[in-house]
C-alpha cells in the first residue's frame, strides 16, 4: 500500500486502532486505470517510445552509443509492491473489480481485502514488534546494525525496555535488537511462527485472492522466479529449495547473478510481513527490501545503484506509479508500467521476460540478457 493505505498513515490511525481492538476481541485512491505502454528512459540503442499513459503522452528518444560489452550481464529488477506484485488497495476500494463490467463481485473483493488487512496487522503486531516501532520507520533492516552488540536476546524483555526514538546510542541499540529479530523471523518464514490452523487460514485466503484476481498473485511470483533464472537455473543464491511458495533462496551472492529488489512506498515492517504472507520471501531476501516512505523512491534507487553498479550491470524498474516512473527516468533506467485494468498492456498474467529484454536492449544495447525467452 502507498502512504494513504499503509498502517503508519496518520489518516488510518482510527482504522488501525479499530482493527487492533477487533483482533484482540476476536483472540490514497489508485491511479486512473488507462491503457498504457511501457515507458523507456535512458541511453543506448536508438528507440522511440510514444505511448499514452496516466502521466500524459510520453515520448523518449534514446540515442545509440557504445556500451559495456561484458559477456555476463547482471540484471537488477527493481519492483514496486502494491498494485504491482500484489493487489490490496484496489480490492479494498473496489477499483479492481469496476472495469470488469459486473463480472467481478465488488463486495467480495472488499471482504477479501479486509481479511488481508486483519492478517497483516495481526502478524505485524504479534511477531514483528510493529506496535512498538511503527512511529520509527527506517528504509532498510540494516539501519541500526552498527549498534547491535550481538547480545543473546533469548530472555530479553522487549515489552519493558522503554523503547524510544533512536536519538541516542542506547535506543539505537534497542531498535537494532528488534531489527535483528525481525531479520531472523523473516528468514525462518511464517511456517515457523504460525500454528497449523493459522497457516491453513492464510493459505486459503491466498488461494481465494488468486482466484478472484485471475491468477495475479501466482503469475507475479512465477515471473519473479523467472527473473532469477539463467538458462533455467535460478541465480540469486547458491542454494535453492522448491516449495509451495516457489524458490527459496540463500543469501549467497555473486556479481554475475540476477537479483530482485523491492522498493515499497509503505513502511518497512508491514512490507516485510506482506512479503511473507504473499509468498514473496522466496524471491526477495530481507536485505533486498527497501521502504521509500521517508526518503522517496529516487533516493532508494540511488542507494541500490551504488550497491550493485559495475561492469555488465543493468537496471529495470517495474511498477504502477508516477514516483517510480520519474525516479527511473532521472537515472536513465527503463520503466515498465503495470496496469491491473483487464485490457492493460502489462499485467499479470501476461508480462513476459522477452518484453523486459526488449526494453533493456533499447537502453543497454545488449545482444543477450540473462533470462529465458517467454
Amino acid at each position: 500500500m502507498d502512504r494513504a493505505c499503509d498502517y503508519s498513515s496518520t489518516e488510518c490511525e482510527p482504522e488501525i486502532k479499530k482493527l487492533r481492538k477487533d483482533l484482540n476481541s476476536d483472540a490514497k485512491d489508485t491511479d486512473v486505470l488507462l491503457d498504457t505502454g511501457t515507458l523507456v528512459h535512458g541511453r543506448g540503442k536508438e528507440c522511440l517510445i510514444n505511448h499514452s499513459n496516466p502521466f500524459g503522452v510520453h515520448t523518449t528518444v534514446v540515442p545509440k552509443e557504445d556500451t559495456n560489452k561484458t559477456k555476463n550481464k547482471r540484471t537488477v529488477y527493481i519492483w514496486d509492491m502494491d498494485e504491482t506484485l500484489i493487489l490490496l488497495k484496489s480490492l479494498l476500494n473496489g477499483k479492481y473489480a469496476e472495469p470488469f463490467s459486473g463480472s467481478k463481485d465488488v463486495q467480495h473483493g472488499i471482504k477479501i481485502g479486509r481479511r488481508w488487512e486483519r492478517h497483516i496487522l495481526q502478524v505485524c503486531d504479534e511477531f514483528f514488534y510493529y506496535e512498538q516501532v511503527e512511529n520509527f520507520n527506517e528504509s532498510h533492516l540494516d539501519a541500526w546494525s552498527d549498534y547491535d552488540d550481538g547480545m543473546d536476546l533469548s530472555n530479553y524483555d522487549f515489552n519493558n525496555d522503554n523503547l524510544a526514538e533512536p536519538s541516542d546510542d542506547v535506543n539505537r541499540r534497542k531498535h537494532a535488537y528488534r531489527y535483528r529479530c525481525i531479520r531472523n523471523k523473516f528468514v525462518q518464514g511464517l511456517h515457523k511462527l504460525l500454528d497449523n490452523e493459522q497457516i491453513q487460514i492464510w493459505q486459503d485466503l491466498y488461494d481465494v485472492t488468486d482466484a478472484y484476481t485471475d491468477g495475479w498473485l501466482s503469475a507475479g511470483r512465477a515471473f519473479l522466479e523467472d527473473c532469477l533464472r539463467t538458462q533455467g537455473i535460478s541465480t540469486q543464491g547458491a542454494v535453492h529449495v522448491e516449495s509451495r511458495k516457489g524458490l527459496h533462496i540463500s543469501e549467497d551472492d555473486s556479481a554475475s547473478q540476477n537479483v530482485n529488489v523491492l522498493v515499497t512506498s509503505g513502511t518497512l515492517v508491514p512490507s516485510l510481513v506482506k512479503c511473507l504472507l504473499f509468498g514473496l520471501d522466496g524471491v526477495f531476501t530481507y536485505d533486498n527490501v527497501y521502504s521509500s516512505w521517508d526518503v522517496g523512491k529516487l533516493q532508494c534507487f540511488q542507494l541500490i545503484k551504488k550497491r550493485f553498479e559495475g561492469p555488465g550491470v543493468q537496471f529495470c524498474v517495474i511498477g504502477d506509479g508516477m514516483e517510480e516512473c520519474q525516479a527511473a527516468e532521472s537515472l536513465s533506467w527503463p520503466f515498465v508500467k503495470i496496469d491491473p485494468h483487464p485490457n492493460g498492456v502489462h499485467r499479470f498474467p501476461g508480462l513476459s521476460l522477452s518484453t523486459i529484454k526488449h526494453y533493456l536492449n533499447c537502453i543497454y544495447d545488449s545482444s543477450q540478457n540473462d533470462g529465458p525467452e517467454k
